[in-house]
């Protein structure tokens, strides 16, 4: 039986690599394959407990917080909108910032976190009583004193001989005492007139409209990338990777620092952790860069609020400044003739269907994701569509790819007899599924991506879906007759004229150059 990696072997490099809560773990591969594998997976067991240890504050502080934003979410709900209830309120929000900047300073251990926010709160509820809704809600006219008076003596006659109260007075607690706020709904009197309060109440301000915090600005810019993906101006996939690396700045600055802290000297020291973890293989250039672009989003998405006054000057391009790092340069790795026929011998049909449109087209999963049933046309053995990618730019190229007869054969197998979509996964549902939940946390489903992986590990060909798209532009390239048809090939967006001509006029030329493409690499 095969053995069930948990690790990642990265031939290339002769050694194993993990993701694990946002850190690149990388292990020795010394020895090989089978032999370095336990030793790997024992030090990832090391190192995945260190990190599970370091989160445990993290956590601890979560928990907190999410408590105190509950109670704060109970207080219009339970208690009728007067001084006293807005006093509570306002007091609670004080809280949550005091714990957390304390615990975001150091001066809290996880331990001393959840006894401290306790008494705090048992603190508040004893200090402010505010009045009950219950469930006669709020009231336009009020009753008369009498009335108050009368139903106040009711309540407290009850409260003293009911069994939860015999029970706080043999605890040592004052029955006539204001109860815990958790249990404010068994409270159900009048509010007194001089109670009542008149404006907008503390619950009812906007979310974002205060941008105070670091965490606020975060908020209000996953909220506003949403706005733009609901538009359709950017994808869900850019929305859940822009939160990704401004969260990692936001982490690593203090989610409860006032926004007032994004200076200069911050983002510098910001761009000397990032290359720490480059220095330390913790990060690729390529997701540093990432990190460093969307600090400075952040910034500017404070300025257009704002929230402060002026850029940074490090990320202010009025000054001249760059607040960047140096990429390291990747060559093309395109999949060897060999490794494309191992591939295909193992593969199962479906499998086939999605290396040979991958390779035949130059598509991305995405693209073979969102193929329309109309865009084939398997009598004349094409498909002629836009990139996904680039669909929304009117001057990307609407191509049209000949299909080899390998293609147009999975091709009549799998094609949908109905609906939109060309192709389905085997449960029915689109091939790629992308959505944001309510906190705008990114979630894909990808049929193509699970399945190839398992195509990968049962040929033992360590190559990655895109490397075909890849393969195909490299093998044009290099073909003195062929090579100007690899932007029509990747359905890049014309960058010149020249191109613009090969794109609308020498198809023949075109489908000559994918015809050699198949005879040199899958025959």
């Amino acid at each position: 039986m095969a053995r069930d990696y948990k690790l990642t072997w990265i031939e290339s490099e002769q050694r194993w690599r993990k993701m694990y809560r946002g850190h690149r773990l990388s292990f020795s591969g010394e020895g090989g394959k089978k032999a370095s594998y336990l030793a790997a997976k024992r030090e990832f067991e090391r190192r995945k407990a260190e990190i599970d240890a370091q989160r445990q504050p993290e956590q601890q502080r979560e928990k907190v917080i999410a408590t105190l934003q509950d109670l704060m979410v109970q207080i219009p709900a339970v208690y009728h909108d007067g001084h006293a209830a807005r006093s509570l309120y306002q007091a609670i929000e004080r809280l949550e910032l005091e714990i957390t900047e304390q615990i975001d300073g150091g001066k809290l251990s996880k331990e001393q976190i959840a006894g401290l926010a306790d008494r705090r709160i048992a603190g508040l509820t004893r200090t402010y009583a505010p009045i009950a809704k219950g469930t006669t809600a709020r009231f336009r006219d009020l009753p008369s004193q009498e009335e108050i008076d009368r139903q106040e003596r009711e309540r407290l006659a009850s409260r003293i001989d009911s069994p939860e109260n015999q029970e706080r007075a043999r605890a040592g607690l004052d029955p006539l005492s204001p109860p815990p706020l958790s249990d404010a709904r068994i409270v159900e009197i009048f509010p007194h007139p001089s109670d009542a309060a008149s404006g907008p109440a503390p619950w009812e301000a906007s979310v974002t409209a205060r941008i105070d915090t670091l965490q606020d600005l975060l908020d209000a810019f996953i909220v506003d990338k949403t706005g733009s993906a609901k538009a359709g101006q950017i994808s869900l996939g850019r929305v859940g990777t822009v939160k990704i690396h401004a969260e990692a700045f936001i982490e690593w600055a203090g989610r409860r620092k006032k926004v007032a802290s994004l200076t200069s000297s911050l983002f510098m020291e910001y761009r000397h952790h990032v290359m720490k973890c480059i220095a330390d293989g913790k990060l690729s250039t390529y997701t540093a860069r990432d990190r460093l672009t969307e600090a400075k989003s952040l910034a500017r998405f404070a300025l257009s609020r704002e929230a402060i006054d002026k850029l940074p000057q490090c990320i202010d391009p009025a000054m001249g400044q760059k607040y960047s790092i140096s990429l390291e340069t990747k060559d093309p790795e395109p999949i060897t003739r060999d490794e494309i026929k191992t591939l295909l011998h193992h593969a199962t049909d479906r499998q086939r269907l999605y290396l040979l449109i991958g390779l035949n087209c130059g598509f991305q999963g995405a693209d073979i994701s969102d193929l329309r049933r109309d865009e084939i046309d398997l009598p004349r053995g094409t498909i002629t569509r836009k990139r996904s990618k680039t669909k929304q730019h009117k001057n990307a190229p609407v191509v049209t790819y000949k299909l080899w007869p390998e293609t147009i054969a999975v091709c009549k197998r799998f094609l949908e007899s109905s609906g939109d979509l060309a192709f389905l996964a085997e449960n029915g549902s689109q091939l790629i599924t992308k959505r944001l939940d309510a906190k705008g946390k990114y979630a894909k489903a990808d049929s193509i991506d699970s399945s190839w992986d398992r195509l990968r590990k049962k040929s033992s060909v360590d190559a990655s879906f895109t490397r075909l798209r890849k393969t195909g532009a490299t093998w044009l390239n290099q073909q003195e007759r062929f090579a100007r048809f690899v932007q029509l090939y990747l359905a890049h967006v014309p960058s010149s004229v020249a191109d613009r001509h090969y794109a609308g006029a020498d198809l023949a030329g075109f489908h000559e150059a994918l015809d050699a493409m198949r005879d040199a690499l899958i025959t």
